[in-house]
């Protein structure tokens, strides 16, 4: 039997069948000395690959923050899958801890795929989308959104000649909501994909959306945002190769 005798900021006593363990130490953030490593930015192996990466991602939220998502069908390959998960919410802070009221991601929770939600098997497995035709027709369904480009990090996790595994974090506001206010969202995006023509074919694409933290909120849209196309999808790419956004 393992059970807490004490409890003293961040260290901690415990007994295991009568006999006491070394206590367990944690970091006392709060700490003036405390020095949290730096944050990194982007990570895309190789040159050739961020040009890559970033071509297909400029085109594809143009056209996902555009009023037509249904152009997104070329982006797709034709057994792509999708899912969009949602984290439970954050444990609520100590009553002396001013924090402000967490967005509501109400939008999003009827999407969601979360196994803590939905105890149906049959449920679970039709909230997972298959088909490029029923990935864009949930993509469609979702709130307009304007994403901010300079939030993005992009990380590349594994590249081949034949798979390209990658994933993009950032922030994004609804556009059409009735509040005067856009609620600010982040998210983290992961994408499998294939070469197709002279770009890439979307094969999975699994999408967390999460409440933005503070610094997060404060610090969004604070570069101007670039003018956006009159068409989101550039006409060679309209003309040459409809298997993939680039």
């Amino acid at each position: 039997m393992v059970y807490m005798v004490e409890w003293n900021y961040y260290v901690f006593d415990i007994l295991q069948d009568g006999h006491e363990l070394p206590p367990t130490i944690g970091f006392d953030l709060d700490s003036p000395s405390t020095t949290l490593p730096e944050t990194k930015g982007s990570f895309f192996v190789n040159e050739t690959l961020q040009t890559l990466i970033l071509k297909f991602l400029e085109q594809y939220y143009a056209v996902y923050d555009s009023d037509d998502r249904q152009k997104l069908l070329d982006a797709y390959h034709d057994k792509a899958c999708f899912s969009l998960t949602i984290p439970p919410p954050p444990p609520p802070p100590p009553r002396d801890f001013q924090r402000p009221k967490p967005q509501s991601l109400q939008p999003y929770i009827e999407y969601s795929r979360s196994i803590r939600r939905i105890s149906d098997r049959e449920k679970l497995h039709k909230s997972l989308k298959h088909g490029k035709v029923n990935v864009v027709a949930i993509l469609n369904e979702l709130p307009e959104t304007q994403h901010d480009p300079a939030s993005f990090i992009i990380d590349v996790s594994m590249a081949t000649n034949t798979l390209l595994n990658f994933s993009i974090s950032g922030l994004f506001k609804e556009t059409n909501t009735s509040s005067h206010q856009m609620p600010i969202r982040a998210f983290t995006r992961t994408f499998l994909a294939v070469p197709a023509g002279s770009g890439l074919s979307i094969i999975n694409d699994h999408l967390c959306i999460m409440r933005p933290t503070p610094n997060q909120q404060k610090g969004a849209f604070t570069t101007p945002a670039p003018t956006p196309s009159t068409s989101p999808v550039p006409p060679e790419v309209q003309q040459t190769d409809r298997k993939s956004v680039v």
